[in-house]
């Protein structure tokens, strides 16, 4: 079983992903930690988003999707940028077809009112070791802004949508299980 995860920076992907992997017995991977890899000379992939060097990534990343696609059994936590970013139209359409054609895709939002998922992922967002130095109006106009993108297109891109409202992490991953079988 193949198994994309994706949503939102800070929705929880990660820790639900890593449980649904350990509950389903599958291996995880995930889309940060291969393009850091990949990112590492470059001074690793947080480094690059901020210098706003993203075509760097975009270079590497259709041919790590298709590496990791040759895989079986596995979930894969998808940054959300993967399917939003609009540097590179062409890349990212490649990018969502092979995962569309070779997965399950789930994606997470955390509310269905636009306000309330906005607060969600901004005050997760604040908290996280790379953006606590973050001037907090430049932070929140991100999150809003890569959260527009995203809501538009998680429910038309994605097998099944999940709303984590105030679930526990395994809790998503129950609800994912019951989704996808």
């Amino acid at each position: 079983m193949k198994i994309t995860i994706v949503g939102p920076r800070s929705v929880g992907k990660s820790t639900a992903s890593k449980i649904l992997a350990a509950n389903l017995n599958l291996e995880y991977i995930s889309s940060d930690n291969i393009m850091n890899k990949a990112m590492k000379k470059y001074g690793g992939l947080d480094k690059v988003i901020k210098s706003g060097e993203t075509y760097r990534i975009i270079e590497v990343a259709v041919s790590q999707l298709e590496d990791v696609m040759k895989k079986d059994d596995f979930v894969y936590d998808l940054a959300g940028g993967a399917i939003s970013s609009t540097k590179n139209k062409e890349v990212v359409d490649n990018i969502k077809a092979i995962v569309k054609a070779n997965t399950i895709v789930v994606g997470l939002l955390p509310y269905k009112n636009k306000n309330r998922s906005l607060e969600f992922l901004f005050n997760r967002e604040k908290e996280r070791e790379h953006f606590k130095n973050e001037n907090h109006d430049k932070l929140h106009q991100e999150v809003e802004d890569s959260y527009n993108r995203l809501e538009k297109i998680i429910p038309r891109f994605c097998t099944h949508v999940i709303y984590v409202e105030s679930k526990s992490p395994q809790e998503i991953a129950n609800e994912i299980k019951k989704k996808i079988k």
